[in-house]
């Protein structure tokens, strides 16, 4: 899993924005916003097809994040658990201030504390 991409996914309930973290750097090599839609799901997909080796990130598996989670999960995808909780507290404790467009936003959760991620489907 170490030459795998990390896709971290921001949902929300009308669009989403998602970021592809390279697999040593951990910076963002390819970011898009997709609608919460069967369109925007195909764009996503399209964004992960181009990457063999890949993890989902997503936040809020449990809320606004879970239609995305089932989805991926039940394709095959690996696919991890961002609690909402974590990703604020990065964006909290990261130094300047955390509007809607930065980029850094993207891949909060994702790159912030990977213990604090669980893998995402089944029972849950």
């Amino acid at each position: 899993m170490d030459g795998d991409v990390m896709i971290a996914v921001d949902p929300h309930k009308a669009s989403g924005t998602a970021a592809v973290l390279g697999p040593v750097t951990k910076t963002v090599i390819a970011a898009a916003r997709f609608a919460s839609s069967a369109d925007g799901c195909g764009r996503l997909a399209g964004l992960a097809r181009r990457r063999e080796q890949r993890r989902w990130a997503v936040e809020g598996c449990r809320g606004a994040g879970r239609p995305l989670a089932l989805r991926l999960v039940a394709g095959g995808e690996h696919v991890l658990e961002v609690p909402a909780r974590l990703a604020a507290r990065v964006r909290v404790y990261s130094p300047g201030p955390w509007p809607q467009d930065r980029p850094g936003r993207r891949h909060a959760g994702a790159a912030g504390r990977p213990g604090g991620q669980r893998r995402a489907g089944g029972d849950q």
